[in-house]
């Protein structure tokens, strides 16, 4: 049997990721099947989506597949300031490319079995099985057990926990599949996709490197505990470092990131991957994302000594009301305690995530984040910057979710994966549209998009001129 695995288009700028997910479940698959993983990211655009559809049509009918494996990694491109500062044109519906893609494929290969699968499928999972006919199967969760098992009972999928299916003209599905331990699981292989083009980016997060599953944190906007589960497990840190080692020798890699949910928790699982990668002296760089409570200085000095060029850290509030809406296991007095951690540790650069226009906020929190900005500008340059800004996308079965009913913010029956970009809007939290916190937030996002275009045309007008920044 042919199996064709596909990472589908998931972003039109950005550079592409090495679908690490595809990559583990096509190692389950490799040594009874004929597997073939192909990236839509990778494929020559020219900036259209209908290029990449071509080329992953040319691609299947060269190969003939019996099974063709659909993964969906995000829900959409869009960031909220998108839909407010004119950039909308620049939103990406990966609902409406899979219902493309899907067709496509059915009338040029009619016979072949369409299983979809992915992050995005199984928070929508129901709801992209009605609306797309093509798709015969999905698999909610991790698919190395799932998919496998589904291949074999193609004509009885009731019998396999974790699936969708069509059975007359309907949508059914089976129980909930268990999550898998990491022992079960086969390290990845790389050589069922040519890693070497995604090494060649030399960006800190093309490569993914994993050292458990699972988030116990339950924010309550998160879908990782959804995804994922909330029962964290853990890979050994000696083959956790062995893999990135073979990386090392065998593709030259210079940079990954950890794609764990939070790395440092536990904490003593990172720091037992930390002291490994420092025991055989790997050159590398990375980074993470960390948990802020348990994040204190040794363990920062560690990381750091283990190549960790930076940390992530999503505090999302700032104001320990707002914290507490969000079911953040911090306050405030832990963000700025990491801050003047990562101020004393040499080589430490701290990247702080934000989210906008959240529970529970007021005029005067947002003048406190305001201050904050302004103290992290003056006495933290170089060591913590603020990356990003968004607001809340909704998405269903969180606690937010719930809220925003319960609040008035949408109707129980919103559709919250739409095919037009521009009904997305919709879909993010927004308990005061319009509002003067929701302007403040977007002077700021502008202001921040004018400096970073500023500082790019000084970039480039200095590599023209063969110059560099001292």
């Amino acid at each position: 049997m042919k199996i064709l695995l596909v990472q589908l288009l998931w972003q039109r700028i950005d550079k592409p990721i090495y679908p690490l997910g595809l990559v583990c479940l096509a190692t389950a698959l490799k040594d009874r099947y004929q597997v073939l993983c192909l990236d839509e990211n990778m494929f020559e655009k020219n900036g259209t989506n209908a290029d990449s559809a071509a080329t992953l049509l040319k691609h299947a009918l060269k190969f003939q597949p019996d099974v063709i494996g659909l993964s969906v990694r995000n829900v959409d491109s869009v960031a909220y300031w998108e839909l407010i500062v004119g950039e909308a044109a620049n939103a990406f519906s990966t609902m409406d490319h899979l219902k493309k893609i899907a067709w496509l494929l059915r009338q040029n290969l009619p016979n072949t079995v369409q299983i979809v699968g992915g992050p995005a499928f199984s928070i929508f999972a129901k709801h992209i099985m009605e609306v797309v006919p093509e798709l015969d199967f999905g698999v909610v969760g991790e698919g190395e057990k799932t998919f496998p098992l589904l291949l074999d009972n193609l004509s009885q999928p009731d019998k396999v926990p974790g699936v969708f299916f069509r059975r007359n003209g309907s949508v059914g599905q089976t129980a909930k599949g268990a999550q898998l331990s990491f022992p079960a699981i086969a390290n990845p292989d790389y050589d069922v996709m040519d890693i070497e083009p995604y090494v060649d980016l030399e960006q800190l997060d093309s490569i993914g490197i994993q050292s458990k599953r699972g988030c116990s944190q339950l924010c309550d906007y998160c879908v990782y505990p959804l995804i994922n589960g909330k029962r964290i497990r853990l890979r050994d840190p000696i083959q956790v470092v062995k893999e990135i080692e073979g990386l090392i020798d065998r593709h030259h890699l210079r940079s990954f990131q950890f794609t764990d949910s939070v790395f440092n928790h536990p904490p003593r699982h990172a720091d037992a991957i930390c002291d490994e990668i420092i025991r055989r002296k790997l050159q590398v760089e990375w980074s993470a994302w960390f948990d802020i409570k348990t994040l204190d200085e040794e363990s920062m000095k560690k990381a750091v000594e283990a190549g960790c060029h930076i940390l992530e850290l999503s505090p999302d509030g700032f104001s320990n009301r707002t914290l507490k809406a969000l079911a953040k296991n911090i306050t405030k007095k832990d963000i700025i305690r990491v801050c003047r951690i990562a101020r004393k540790v040499p080589h430490a650069l701290i990247r702080l995530n934000f989210l906008c226009n959240l529970p529970d906020e007021t005029i005067f929190s947002l003048f406190q984040l305001l201050g904050f900005f302004v103290r992290l500008k003056l006495f933290y340059r170089g060591k913590v910057e603020i990356h990003a800004f968004n607001f809340i996308r909704i998405f269903p079965n969180t606690v937010i979710y719930q809220r925003a009913i319960n609040e008035g913010i949408i109707s129980p029956d919103l559709e919250l994966l739409p095919n037009d970009p521009l009904d997305f809007i919709r879909t993010y939290y927004r308990p005061r549209p319009g509002s003067l916190i929701e302007k403040t937030y977007s002077l700021m996002v502008r202001f921040s998009r004018f400096r970073r275009r500023l500082r790019s045309n000084a970039n480039a007008l200095l590599k023209n001129n063969g110059g560099s920044r001292r």
